[in-house]
């Protein structure tokens, strides 16, 4: 077996600025991955080398650093369970995107080709296993019997979270609330034990261990909300995917749904929907172009903008959340970062 050729573009310009605070304790993070690699499986070795190799914008991991460097007395060199908690979040994070793409049967990543792609299927979920098995190791490095209870929390609400995207696939009228539960659980769980588990670290106050949970989860909403927006607005060059590739999917994400909910004659659009993914697997050419009809009509819609302004209420809450921290080159990162999520394009 072999793993998929090629590396994705560097984080963009403007996101390596805002992540500079931390710039030096995530090369510390960075190393602790590339060392951390203990198996004699060549073909497993290589294709975790090269997944780490791809690199990301390293969002979650940046976030635990800022957030675990927000008091004046925290700010000196960061703790090796900091950094180990910061491997353990992107390390958690790859391996759900190994099984996502799987689940998915995705064969770009970043522009680039997955693993799901060039490995048989069950070779690639135990890959993620595997990845799985690695930001356990570093969870376990923090030493600190709240966190890693926080992060086993984490794992089984990203289980769930997959279990409900597979079971609501296709479901063309899914309740608002669903979809929250659902990227709560997918999303925001892996934004929250990274910012949680750095003020646990830190033995902040209470008060501020519940003020950056919070943040966290915000942030995650905020941010995969904004995803699924740029997956019906977003180029390919930038998602590295094409656009439309949720629906093509069968997943009904927070444009689409608010595009269904707007609609003059919504049981007309519904059975129209349905007609069309009738074809979904006898004529899948059919329903691809069936697909990019709805992506027209969706960003033509008002559910755009009405997804952004969802998602900007979310950036303001979690930012609310600063307010017990004093002013600092951290908290103006993560400020920065939060109005940075509303502009990205990939």
């Amino acid at each position: 077996m072999t793993t998929s050729p090629g590396a994705a573009a560097p984080p963009r310009s403007d996101l390596v600025s805002l992540l500079a605070p931390v710039a030096g304790d995530l090369a510390r993070v960075e190393a602790m991955m590339a060392h951390r690699d203990v198996t004699n499986l060549t073909s497993l070795r290589t294709a975790y080398k090269g997944i780490l190799a791809r690199g990301g914008k390293r969002l979650r991991p940046a976030m635990a650093l800022l957030c675990a460097g927000l008091l004046p007395d925290r700010e000196a060199k960061l703790s090796d369970a900091v950094i180990a908690l910061a491997a353990a979040v992107e390390m958690l994070h790859t391996a759900t995107l190994v099984h996502d793409d799987v689940i998915d049967g995705s064969a770009l990543r970043r522009g680039a080709p997955t693993l799901n792609s060039v490995w048989p299927r069950g070779s690639t979920v135990l890959a993620g296993n595997y990845m799985f098995g690695q930001a356990s190791h570093f969870i376990a490095l923090t030493g600190h019997a709240r966190v890693i209870q926080v992060f086993s929390e984490t794992l089984r609400e990203l289980v769930e979270g997959e279990i409900l995207q597979m079971h609501a696939m296709h479901e063309f009228q899914l309740a608002r609330n669903n979809y929250f539960h659902r990227i709560a659980c997918k999303t925001s769980s892996i934004f929250r034990v990274a910012t949680e588990g750095a003020a646990l670290l830190q033995s902040f106050s209470a008060d501020r261990v519940r003020r950056l949970k919070q943040f966290g989860v915000r942030f995650g909403l905020a941010f995969q909300v904004v995803d699924d927006i740029l997956d019906y607005t977003g180029d390919q060059a930038d998602l590295g995917k094409p656009a439309g590739s949720d629906l093509l999917s069968g997943h009904c994400t927070l444009p689409f749904f608010l595009y269904v909910q707007g609609h003059p004659d919504r049981e007309m659009l519904i059975a129209d929907i349905r007609e069309a993914s009738s074809y979904r697997n006898r004529e899948p050419a059919v329903w691809a172009d069936r697909i990019r009809s709805f992506v027209a009509d969706v960003c033509a819609s008002d559910a755009i903008r009405e997804s952004y302004r969802v998602a900007r209420g979310h950036v303001d809450a979690g930012l609310a959340c600063l307010d017990l921290f004093p002013d600092s080159e951290g908290r103006q990162a993560l400020t920065a970062l939060g109005h940075e999520i509303l502009r990205r394009r990939a």
